[in-house]
């Protein structure tokens, strides 16, 4: 499963109670640089859900079923930790439809010159 081209980064199959991320640490230039990635979210729903942080802040979570979507964001000039998770929820639920993956494609990090 892609966006764009042959492949991209999938998170694991998990179990109840877990997460999978994926961690980019990053130095920003003076003038800010701009993220860009596409995503796709197959996840348990309504309690199990994708989340997208800078530096531990939240900028996207997503509880549901999702095609090919695209986010973009400015990173501020320093140190920047940007962290992609899957979190699958500890209640036993009944399986909603969604396959307890997500997809993370085409990441872009491009200085604001």
């Amino acid at each position: 499963v892609a966006y764009n081209g042959t492949s991209s980064m999938r998170s694991p199959l998990i179990g109840d109670g877990q997460s999978s991320t994926m961690k980019l640490e990053t130095s920003v230039p003076s003038e800010g640089s701009i993220i860009t990635f596409w995503y796709k979210a197959s996840v348990f729903m309504p309690i199990d859900k994708f989340v997208f942080k800078i530096n531990g802040q939240p900028r996207i979570e997503v509880p549901a079923e999702s095609v090919w979507k695209q986010f973009t964001t400015v990173l501020s000039a320093g140190e920047a930790t940007i962290e992609w998770s899957y979190v699958r929820s500890t209640a036993q639920q009944i399986k909603h439809p969604g396959e307890g993956r997500v997809w993370i494609d085409d990441i872009q990090v491009i200085p604001k010159y």
